[in-house]
């Protein structure tokens, strides 16, 4: 039976789309400022995947909140942010690398908390106004729900470019495990294909974590094709791969991202800490998400139990 509580969040979660999308609109008029005097969240799209980290940022900052979308407009993200520098907010938590990134560039001294991004690096989103919630989980984390739902696998094989520190770190976390890291260096994208025939014939299973030389739509592609073939499951570290074909992803716990932010945001206004002295939180907690369509496709069983410990489950029909 639906509770009160659960019933009311679709209307906060109109409220908060019906409020950005008017701030936006104003911010679209000629010469107006918006005038936002508290703490500001940006988020990149319209998202559901957004919602848990946005009210748990609302329930623990302690402060007045105004939610605002760019919806993946970079027409409406240039407009709100341009607007909102002639009123700084006191803080942007901002979600999404678009968001994030149009906050740092139009707003480089107004103190910045992230969260939901993967590889902020690579889009320049650090700096001493900067600091967030990671978006990799701990591999230990990610080992002990590997072997929860797959005790069978004993090799587990991941391809990464040369020089990549998650090689080093996947092994550190597998030695409190039975589990063996197999892991293939390349040296492009272009050699995913050659790697993940051979680690096919290797590996109990296949890891991808985050690579941007392995990790592209392509590759993907073609690796879910050869595991198939193979018989072999594909664990992720991210949820669209889950829903794409992967049999298991094991991801943060978005509540808990907005959780950690608040924190963030208290120890900088209330505590006045600067963010170049708060690092980047490692994210506590994870979801796990299931494809049950590549799990029958697999022919493989899993403890009827464990779909309990499942956080979301793709149902027939999808991810394939």
């Amino acid at each position: 039976m639906m509770t009160t509580a659960a019933a009311a969040e679709p209307r906060r979660r109109r409220h908060r789309r019906c409020l950005g999308l008017l701030v936006a609109l104003l911010a679209l008029l000629p010469g107006r400022a918006l005038a936002i005097e508290s703490v500001v969240i940006l988020i990149s799209d319209d998202l559901v995947v957004y919602d848990a980290a946005v009210q748990a940022f609302e329930d623990g900052v302690g402060r007045p909140v105004t939610v605002l979308s760019i919806q993946g407009q970079r027409a409406v993200a240039n407009e709100i942010v341009t607007r909102l520098r002639f009123d700084p907010p006191p803080l942007v938590f901002a979600l999404g690398a678009k968001a994030a990134w149009m906050v740092q560039r139009e707003m480089p001294h107004v103190p910045l908390v992230y969260g939901m991004i993967r590889d902020p690096e690579r889009y320049g989103i650090e700096g001493g106004s900067v600091t967030g919630v990671g978006y990799e989980i701990p591999y230990e984390t990610l080992m002990s729900q590997v072997q929860l739902f797959l005790p069978d696998v004993r090799k587990l094989g991941v391809i990464l470019t040369n020089q990549n520190p998650a090689a080093m770190h996947l092994r550190t976390a597998a030695r409190s495990t039975e589990m063996e890291i197999d892991v293939t260096s390349i040296q492009s994208s272009r050699d995913v294909r050659g790697a993940s025939a051979r680690l096919a014939k290797r590996a109990d299973a296949i890891l991808m974590v985050n690579d941007p030389q392995v990790l592209t739509p392509e590759n993907f592609r073609n690796l879910r094709e050869q595991s198939r073939r193979a018989g072999l499951p594909i664990v992720a570290t991210s949820e669209a791969l889950a829903h794409a074909g992967a049999l298991l992803a094991v991801v943060p716990d978005y509540g808990l991202t907005g959780s950690q932010a608040a924190e963030l945001a208290r120890r900088i206004l209330d505590d006045g800490v600067p963010p170049s002295r708060l690092p980047v939180a490692q994210p506590q907690g994870a979801r796990v998400v299931l494809n049950r369509a590549v799990l029958e496709s697999l022919d493989l069983d899993i403890d009827p139990l464990l779909l309990d410990f499942t956080d979301e489950l793709i149902e027939q029909g999808e991810g394939r």
